[in-house]
Parts: structure tokens; C-alpha cells; sequence
């Protein structure tokens, strides 16, 4: 990645394994040297991978986590809280990543070049304290062509 973290090439995805035999098929691959796990929120087995992770006795460092909201969570509120909870459940306190997703050609060229410069730790601690836990705008569900009286461009 741009900021020196690097990926892992070859990672572990958890789909269709059920949330019951996880945390064993999780075991078997830390211990045959995984070190990305992929996932989803609708696997529904985050928190099986998290316990996994944490029994491993691995430093959480050394894995590297994938996961993806489900777009219904997708919106400035939204996607905080279940960031949150995705957190929560894989049993880790960090985690910035985002998967911009579009069908419309434009967009998905200009959603790669959001990734022409870096950001030091110090500018990553200003920017989270820029968080109030407030918010300064309409809540999303209320942007609505009723609402504003014209029409919402693509979200």
C-alpha cells in the first residue's frame, strides 16, 4: 500500500464456510501461514474469524483483514456504526479501508486516483480528531427528492 503496510498475496476467504466451522477452518489456515483473511458482514462468520485470530496468539499486526459492508450500510452514518460492528466482531480496534464500488464507468476511473498521495500518522490523528460524533448535515434517510426538490445525484 502507499503508506509502506503491505498485503499479503495470497489470502484465506471464508465464504460459504459456516459461522460453526469457522473458527477450525480459520485454525488450519493461520497455522498453514495465512496471513490476509478475507470477509464479508453477510458471511456471517466475522465473528468467528476475529476468535480465531485472537486464539492464534498471532500479533494482530501480522494479519492482515479484509471485510466489506453490505450496501445497504452504505452512507456517512451507516457505514460508521457498522464499521464498528465489524470491528467488534473480528475482535480488533483498527481498520481504515474503503472499497469505492460504482457501475458507471466515469466514477470507477475517478475512484482510482483518490490514491495519489500519502498521509503521515500525525495527519491521520488530525483528521480523527476531526470527529465530533456529531453530525453537521441531514441525516441521509432525510436527502430525498421531496426533501430538496431536485434531483440526488449517484450516491
Amino acid at each position: 500500500m502507499n503508506n509502506g503496510v503491505e498485503i499479503p498475496q495470497v489470502g484465506f476467504g471464508v465464504y460459504q464456510i459456516p459461522a460453526s466451522r469457522t473458527t477450525e477452518m480459520m485454525r488450519v489456515a493461520l497455522d498453514a501461514g495465512y496471513r490476509h483473511i478475507d470477509t464479508v458482514q453477510v458471511y456471517g462468520n466475522e465473528a468467528e474469524v476475529g476468535t480465531a485470530i485472537v486464539e492464534s496468539g498471532l500479533p494482530r499486526e501480522d494479519v492482515f483483514i479484509t471485510t466489506k459492508l453490505h450496501p445497504q450500510h452504505y452512507g456517512y452514518v451507516s457505514t460508521g456504526q457498522e464499521l464498528e460492528e465489524s470491528l467488534r466482531k473480528l475482535r480488533t480496534s483498527y481498520g481504515r479501508s474503503v472499497t469505492p464500488k460504482s457501475t458507471k464507468p466515469n466514477r470507477i476511473t475517478e475512484n482510482i486516483d483518490v490514491f495519489d498521495f500519502d498521509i503521515s500518522g500525525d495527519e491521520l490523528t488530525a483528521i480523527d480528531g476531526l470527529d465530533t460524533d456529531h453530525r453537521g448535515g441531514p441525516e441521509p434517510d432525510a436527502i430525498t427528492l421531496e426533501a430538496f426538490g431536485r434531483e440526488i445525484p449517484e450516491a
